[in-house]
């Protein structure tokens, strides 16, 4: 499996709650990135963009748990 797939199996796994807060985290993260950015800290700036494809990863999956419960 390549790590790609492995960090979906372990996003998958994680509950809800644990998403949500992975979420924040990332969503915080963005800001700090964005703020080094700005102010011209920031050498790499694919960071953002990598950092906005987990947080697209993490609310897909929120999305498919949500759906899931309420067909249930």
């Amino acid at each position: 499996m390549t790590k790609r797939q492995e960090q979906l199996q372990q996003l998958k796994a994680m509950a809800t709650s644990q998403l949500k807060s992975e979420e924040q985290k990332i969503r915080k993260g963005l800001t700090n990135l964005r703020i080094d950015l700005n102010m011209g800290r920031l050498k790499d700036t694919s960071k953002i963009k990598k950092e906005k494809k987990k947080l697209a990863r993490v609310l897909t999956i929120l999305n498919e748990k949500r759906r899931e419960e309420d067909n249930s």
